[in-house]
């Protein structure tokens, strides 16, 4: 039916619109919108650039006036997300202090450095990317201590 990572999705695309086979990707890389899909190619959810908006619309909801962003793996969405995330939360009131990309092969990074940071400046850790990784983060966060009580969705927003 479809393809998920935005690799796999460019690698098999030129197949599917070679042979006029349709393609459902849920790939969340801007620069598949960008191929020459021939009406053979459709994404079923956001791109990056709404995606890297959306969230950071959200970050700010939450009163969160710096975030740092780890993203998994070092992948096309990666990078999009990374160059699209500053300006979007300069636009919604935070500030993109710094970000973390870390390549498939790697494992994501122990949390207890940057935990402590986050938490003495109140900054919002954003987690995006694969839920195995995402998911290894989170336990790291959790075992150094990190509740993200700090934050709290603003009633107004």
């Amino acid at each position: 039916m479809g393809t998920w990572a935005s690799a796999v999705t460019a690698a098999v695309a030129p197949v599917c619109w070679e042979s006029k086979t349709f393609l459902t990707t849920v790939s969340g890389a801007d620069s598949i919108t960008l191929l020459p899909h021939q009406g053979y190619l459709i994404r079923t959810q956001p791109n990056n650039h709404l995606q890297a908006a959306k969230h950071a619309e959200f970050i700010a909801s939450l009163g969160a006036k710096r975030v740092f962003m780890h993203v998994d793996p070092g992948a096309v969405f990666a990078a999009d997300a990374e160059a699209r995330s500053p300006r979007c939360c300069r636009r919604s009131g935070s500030e993109l202090v710094g970000a973390l990309i870390y390549g498939q092969r790697t494992r994501p990074p122990t949390a207890p450095r940057s935990t402590r940071r986050c938490r003495a400046t109140r900054t919002c850790i954003y987690l995006n990317g694969y839920a195995p990784d995402v998911t290894i983060l989170l336990r790291d966060l959790y075992r150094a201590g990190f509740d993200g009580g700090a934050l709290q969705r603003s009633p107004t927003r």
